[in-house]
């Protein structure tokens, strides 16, 4: 007898076409029943009698108490959100800190040292994501201000009237200032305030946003720079993790955490802040060379300046020496081919200025804590159709 699809509910208090994807992927593979209708409109119904349940937060009260009721009857996973049902839920979740802690290495790694984070909205991932940028910001020896609605702004307000209290917040802070936003819409709305208010993108204000969503950062008046999560993966293992609950698996004591991918460049962050020509000639050489044997005497070189001098510019603007940012542009080549290619990780060493397969190996668990192929796994863009 041929057993019957399982029925599963996707209740989406808030919308990401990635996290759908993800969960359509695992249905397909998973043979899954999964109405279409919900997945838009979040029309709860008492007469729905499924095997399972996706979700996000929703601020919705009906929403919340259907979702607090199903979650009684059968298993239900949260996917992302700080879980404002009000009961102990399975949960997959972005690890927030870790982005905010790859935002600030961003702009450090640019030369700044004038540091802001903003957020419009009180919630969780925010919170989390500042909290990663500040602390990051500081262990390198640099303060950082928060930009949020309990410094200042009431979110009760008119819009504009916000808007003109962050521009003057935005005018008088130092420049060139380096501005992580919690999202990707909060960057959008930043761009939009520095170029009413005359402050140039990336020049005074770099920004720097979360998630990757295309038609916020390539709509803007300036392109912007966004920190990648993975959420087709995040919908994909939250179905996954469903699977396993249906089938009598037991919950994870603990939520389980997917790291970001990494950044997006573009044009909002796509200067370097206050470097000295020599230093900037150094990066750039580096940048364009790493794939070679280089030693710091033919970067410094190049940059007209001594091994010495050199050193000194990269521990002053970069807080790092020169072999160190060498290896941290060889990791980060290393790590894009292996999220997004199948390349063998011999063929990946050599590419990336490692020489070795063995050289690699051994950088990756110094610096990285795990191996290429583990971090590869956990990591892997899927592109399937």
């Amino acid at each position: 007898m041929k057993r019957q699809k399982r029925s599963v509910l996707a209740l989406l208090g808030w919308y990401d076409h990635r996290i759908v994807m993800g969960i359509a992927r695992f249905a397909r593979e998973a043979g899954w029943h999964l109405p279409s209708r919900h997945l838009y409109d979040v029309v709860t119904s008492r007469a729905w009698n499924g095997d399972g349940v996706l979700t996000t937060d929703g601020s919705n009260s009906a929403f919340r108490a259907f979702i607090r009721r199903q979650s009684r009857q059968r298993p239900t996973v949260l996917i992302s959100g700080g879980n404002e049902f009000g009961v102990q839920l399975p949960q997959i979740v972005e690890d927030n800190h870790a982005v905010g802690q790859m935002a600030a290495r961003h702009f450090l790694e640019r030369g700044h040292r004038n540091f802001a984070g903003f957020s419009s909205s009180p919630g969780r991932a925010a919170i989390q994501r500042l909290a990663g940028f500040q602390t990051t910001v500081a262990a390198a020896g640099f303060g950082c201000t928060l930009i949020t609605p309990e410094t200042g702004s009431n979110r009760n307000r008119p819009a504009s009237l916000d808007r003109r209290w962050l521009a003057r917040r935005l005018r008088a802070m130092p420049k060139p200032l380096a501005l992580f936003a919690g999202d990707d819409q909060m960057a959008a709305d930043v761009v939009e305030v520095c170029t009413e208010s005359d402050l140039a993108v990336p020049q005074s204000v770099a920004v720097l946003g979360v998630g990757n969503l295309e038609i916020a950062c390539e709509c803007s008046y300036v392109p912007i720079s966004s920190i990648e999560i993975d959420f087709e993966e995040l919908g994909y293992r939250a179905a996954q993790l469903l699977e396993g609950l249906m089938s009598g698996a037991g919950a994870p004591e603990a939520p389980l955490i997917l790291p970001p991918i990494g950044v997006v460049a573009r044009r909002s962050t796509d200067l370097q802040a206050s470097m000295p020509p020599d230093l900037l000639h150094a990066v750039q050489f580096i940048k364009d060379n790493f794939r070679s044997p280089l030693q710091v005497r033919e970067i410094a070189e190049h940059a007209a300046v001594s091994p010495r001098t050199l050193s000194y510019l990269f521990a002053h603007d970069l807080r790092q020496s020169p072999g160190a940012y060498l290896l941290h542009v060889r990791l980060e080549h290393a790590k894009t081919l292996l999220r997004e290619t199948d390349q063998k990780v011999r063929h990946i060493a050599e590419t990336s200025g490692f020489e070795s397969e063995r050289n690699l190996q051994r950088a990756f668990r110094r610096e990285v804590g795990t191996s290429p192929m583990d971090f590869r796994l956990r990591h892997r863009v899927v592109k399937n159709s």
